[in-house]
């Protein structure tokens, strides 16, 4: 081809509108290629029905594609059906727990430190103990939202990692909890009675977790 047409000439391509970049290479790598877009390629208006048709009745073993906008096509499709029969893993019960908790954590937070402010003026307390204890009251609400923020993400997204550090931060949770409960120089009636509730939550949350987390792990081993 050289030999007939000098180095630098303009060579007509003819081509579709998905055609790649195409370049020379070896002997006739000097030539000018001027690409013309000669036809179009459409996808089908029944192209999703037609595999899904053969993917129902018998799933082939290999596909065979010939042409780049057909493999396209293909793989979107693909993606498509995975994630529409993919199985959902997420635990329903464990969301709504996160759910409820946010909110019943807010109240908590709000009655913990109108409290403290009534002890601080009514009740005498040893040096110290009190900015202790508002202390854990917060460091109690910064693991909390953390740990639910994480449990919520790993739950919906199913991955195993945020469930395990949620499961870990609850632990530190009902820590505090306890704390509240068992250890601060005065506990009032009402602090027990919200404390034993936020506990609960805590450690149903914990069991759920647990059982979501085992689930993500089965599914990857399996797949």
């Amino acid at each position: 081809m050289s030999s007939e047409v000098p180095a630098g000439s303009r060579v007509l391509w003819p081509c579709g509108n998905l055609s790649k970049d195409f370049s020379f290479s070896g002997e006739i790598e000097n030539f000018v290629l001027d690409p013309v877009v000669c036809y179009e390629t459409v996808k089908s208006s029944d192209f999703e029905g037609q595999l899904e048709s053969l993917f129902l009745n018998d799933k082939p073993s290999v596909s065979v594609l010939f042409s780049p906008s057909i493999a396209l096509n293909f793989n979107d499709w693909l993606k498509a059906s995975d994630e529409m029969g993919a199985e959902v893993l997420s635990s329903l019960p464990l969301q709504i727990l996160f759910f409820f908790n946010a909110w019943y954590f807010a109240a908590f937070f709000i009655a913990e430190v109108l409290m403290y402010i009534y002890k601080g003026e009514v009740l005498p307390f040893p040096s110290g103990d009190l900015a202790q204890e508002v202390i854990v009251l917060f460091l109690l609400t910064g693991v909390e939202f953390f740990r639910q923020y994480l449990g919520r993400r790993g739950n919906l997204t199913e991955r195993k990692l945020p469930m395990l550090i949620s499961i870990l931060l609850g632990i530190a949770c009902i820590v505090c909890c306890l704390y509240l409960i068992l250890w601060q120089t005065y506990v009032l009636r009402f602090e027990v009675i919200i404390n034993a509730i936020q506990l609960a939550m805590i450690v149903l949350e914990i069991i759920f977790s647990i059982i979501a987390f085992i689930t993500f792990a089965r599914n990857e081993s399996y797949s």
